[in-house]
């Protein structure tokens, strides 16, 4: 598998990330029980690559990083291992996913690029849901997901509120993705207009976190 060292390096291979942002910092291991479910109850293999995973075009804070694998099946019914990237950090997790068409071209010429579309939305099914249902119920102390902020290197980070996001939007973004120049582009198809800009602090992928 392929280390990487920063962020910088993830969005060569991985054009967006969904960063779970929490109502307010927690220590790592109340991730715990939260990785052991994860792994459980979704078939997700998480593989730790790095504990100290450089933040975008700047050395600090450093994560930690995973490589999340989910059997799911294809079109044709045959087993793909999809991978994410995940960063742990204090103000929640951070999710890596890839297009269509790049997962299209690890996966090998015989996996065309709507196999991989529809392997990576079953993916997201399960990411969503896991952090949908389960996070608060198995995270130390019930603290909750406040927003969902989704970075790219150079299309944008925008936000939306936890509560007004699902697995759909994911599923339009994904397709949306290759043609769009900006997140807004896509703002009123995939997410019903209630993306909004970050604020000052984070209005950039090199976020304080």
């Amino acid at each position: 598998m392929k280390a990487y060292d920063s962020k910088d390096a993830i969005y060569k291979d991985f054009a967006i990330a969904l960063k779970f942002g929490l109502e307010h910092p927690v220590h790592v291991r109340d991730y715990e029980q939260l990785f052991e479910a994860f792994a459980r109850d979704h078939r997700a293999k998480l593989t730790q690559f790095s504990r100290a995973v450089e933040n975008y075009r700047t050395r600090y804070p450093i994560s930690t990083g995973f490589f999340v694998e989910i059997q799911v099946k294809g079109d044709t019914g045959q087993e793909i291992g999809t991978r994410l990237i995940l960063l742990e950090h204090e103000t929640g997790w951070e999710f890596f996913i890839p297009v269509a068409s790049a997962l299209a071209a690890w996966l090998g010429p015989k996996i065309a690029e709507k196999v991989a579309g529809a392997a990576l939305d079953a993916t997201m099914k399960h990411v969503t849901a896991f952090m949908k249902e389960q996070w608060q119920t198995l995270i130390r102390g019930g603290v909750r997901i406040d927003h969902v902020e989704i970075r790219t290197e150079n299309k944008g980070v925008m936000r939306i509120p936890f509560t007004q996001f699902d697995l759909h939007q994911v599923k339009c973004l994904l397709k949306s993705f290759p043609t769009i120049s900006h997140l807004s582009e896509c703002n009123a198809k995939c997410f019903g207009g209630m993306l909004v800009e970050p604020s000052a602090k984070s209005a950039a992928p090199q976020a304080s976190d």
